[in-house]
């Protein structure tokens, strides 16, 4: 099996189908670092001073915080998510949006052949998603195709080594072995 037939096994699993509405939970112990990158994210996008029909395509939407973000300013959203749970509840929380034709959320892996034409968005960001992509190289081509010329492809990665993780000793353990294999 692939990595990304791997990937798409474990984001339509049943453990995963619960996390759909969690990463929206403000409660949520990963919460404050999510919404941290996800601020940052949209603040660059502001200051790109797109037009008001400006076409922003995110990758993996996760529970689609940062497409209500989007929406919000007024921008036409297209969302790719792997996982169908989370494609399901973006469609659900916002149904006015997508009959509207304003938000569209799309099943797919980052590295498949997106079904938009050559230049057809203003911008692209991933938020945390890139680290499920095998082939980054396809992606980042994919993205460069879909992009339009001059505007921007926006990455906010998380680090996997937190200081919150750190203070915890099975964290702390767990970052070891992967800082030493």
């Amino acid at each position: 099996m692939s990595h990304k037939d791997e990937v798409k096994k474990w984001w339509n699993s049943e453990k995963t189908k619960k996390w759909s509405s969690i990463t929206a939970n403000k409660n949520h112990e990963g919460f404050y670092h999510y919404s941290v990158r996800r601020e940052k994210t949209l603040n660059f996008i502001k200051a790109l001073n797109l037009p008001s029909n400006a076409k922003i395509l995110e990758l993996g939407f996760g529970s689609g915080d940062a497409a209500e973000d989007i929406l919000n300013l007024g921008y036409d959203y297209v969302g790719i998510d792997i996982s169908a749970h989370l494609c399901d509840y973006a469609n659900n929380r916002f149904k006015k949006e997508v009959e509207n034709k304003k938000a569209t959320f799309i099943n797919q892996s980052l590295e498949e052949k997106y079904q938009y034409e050559d230049n057809y968005f203003d911008a692209v960001f991933v938020c945390g998603a890139l680290q499920y992509a095998d082939d980054l190289d396809f992606c980042i081509k994919e993205v460069g195709r879909v992009l339009k010329d001059g505007n921007r492809f926006i990455v906010c990665q998380g680090n996997q080594f937190t200081l919150n993780d750190l203070i915890k000793p099975r964290f702390f353990l767990l970052s070891l072995i992967r800082y030493f294999t």
